[in-house]
């Protein structure tokens, strides 16, 4: 009987190394066609991080209180807003924390767009009652209280619960703390004055 060629044994040997060569190729190569297509996606999913990450504060009336016992004598919170009690006139004031970083990790120094206060004043543009919201800064080294900007409710007619904002011209912030001062008045007990918060908004 004849014998397989001495050969015929190691080539049968030899075809799967051939395969797990192979495999071993296209198992080395997976993490690099993975990264690649990681990669591709990337880009979109950084420019929406950075765009989430764009400064839009709101400062709700819940974290104000009133600057002097004598202004706490006049108001009332009724877990929405602060107003005027009831018989109570002149004026009071609130002031409250900013809690804002003043810089972004991306794009440096925020620059704020306006500043929107939101409010009632039954009176409208007259002037026997008003709301008023300034954004304040204190900075090193004077500690010196400056102003930043200005929201007056006189500069609106509505007189119903709404929003009005001023311009800020992108504002640069500074390290500095930042906080708000609010004034209510009223010359009369006929008028509803509130104050429900403010928002700043990081132009875009």
């Amino acid at each position: 009987m004849s014998q397989p060629h001495p050969t015929a044994l190691p080539s049968a040997r030899r075809r799967p190394a051939r395969r797990r060569d192979a495999f071993i190729r296209v198992f080395h190569a997976a993490p690099l066609v993975v990264a690649l297509g990681l990669g591709g996606l990337a880009v979109p999913g950084a420019a929406r991080a950075a765009e989430d990450d764009k400064l839009n504060e709101r400062v709700s009336a819940a974290a104000c209180q009133p600057r002097l016992a004598s202004d706490r004598s006049k108001l009332t919170w009724n877990g929405v807003d602060w107003r005027f009690t009831t018989g109570e006139t002149g004026e009071v004031f609130l002031e409250c924390p900013v809690y804002t970083p003043w810089t972004d990790e991306d794009s440096g120094n925020r620059i704020i767009e306006e500043l929107r206060m939101w409010y009632i004043d039954t009176s409208g543009d007259l002037t026997d009652a008003s709301v008023k919201v300034e954004l304040r800064r204190i900075a090193p080294p004077s500690l010196t209280s400056v102003l930043v900007g200005t929201v007056l409710s006189d500069n609106n007619s509505n007189t119903s619960p709404t929003t009005f904002a001023t311009a800020l011209n992108n504002l640069a912030m500074v390290d500095a703390q930042y906080f708000l001062v609010v004034r209510l008045f009223r010359q009369g007990t006929n008028r509803t004055v509130t104050f429900r918060g403010v928002s700043f908004f990081e132009a875009p």
